[in-house]
C-alpha cells in the first residue's frame, strides 16, 4: 500500500466492489439511505474476517462465534428490505 501504483489499484477494485455490491443490494430492494457507505463498512468487515481466518489465526479467537458476530451485524447494518411496490 505504500507504492502509489499499487495503492491505487487496491483503491479502484475497493471502490468498484462496493459499488457493484451496492447496486445489487439497492435491487434487492434494502433501503438506500447511506447504503454505499454501508456497503463498504461491511465489505472491509467481511475483509476483516477473511484475513483472520487466512493469514492470522489467532487461536484465542473462536471463529465461528466471529462468523456469527459478523453475520448479525451484517444483517443490523442493512435492515430489512422493503416489500416490492
Amino acid at each position: 500500500m505504500t507504492d502509489g501504483e499499487i495503492a491505487n489499484i487496491i483503491y479502484e477494485f475497493e471502490m468498484r466492489t462496493t459499488k457493484d455490491l451496492e447496486i445489487f443490494l439497492r435491487k434487492a430492494g434494502f433501503p438506500s439511505e447511506n447504503l454505499l457507505e454501508k456497503t463498504h463498512i461491511i465489505y472491509n468487515m467481511i475483509e476483516s474476517l477473511c484475513h483472520e481466518l487466512t493469514f492470522h489465526k489467532h487461536e484465542e479467537l473462536d471463529f465461528g462465534q466471529m462468523r456469527a458476530i459478523v453475520s448479525k451485524t451484517v444483517l443490523t447494518i442493512l435492515g430489512q428490505p422493503e416489500a416490492p411496490t
